[in-house]
């Protein structure tokens, strides 16, 4: 306790001390007040401002995106790429025929149902 009191007790004279070199400085040169030199932002507002100075004087000197350019594709890379369109044609074909084929026959199979329903109340109606 008692060190935190001789801090403080140096801090308190320290502050005296500039109060009264600003208030000569005052005098002599331009008024300015103590508040204005004491007055402390937080540590974190003090970082983003660096850090958006340096990103801007960084971005004046990379204005433009430097881009590769491209390989060309290799024969057998375009060979291949096309027998693979291929065999992805020819599957969606096949899929699409298989779909056509179980929907054909579940349209049978509604009908033979609702032909079943039919008789089944003519059936009840005599």
């Amino acid at each position: 306790m008692e060190q935190l009191q001789d801090f403080q007790d140096c801090t308190n004279e320290n502050i005296e001390r500039l109060k009264e070199k600003l208030e000569e400085l005052n005098l002599n040169n331009n008024k300015v007040s103590f508040d204005e030199y004491t007055e402390e932002k937080p540590i974190k507002q003090r970082k983003k401002k660096l850090k958006k100075k340096v990103v801007s004087s960084s971005s004046e000197e990379n204005e433009e995106p430097v881009e590769k350019p491209k390989r060309p594709r290799t024969q057998k890379q375009i060979e291949a790429f096309e027998k693979a369109r291929k065999k992805m044609k020819e599957n969606a074909q096949k899929c699409k025929e298989h779909k056509e084929i179980k929907n054909e026959i579940k349209k049978q199979e509604l009908e033979e149902q609702v032909l079943k329903k039919a008789l089944s109340i003519k059936r009840r109606r005599y």
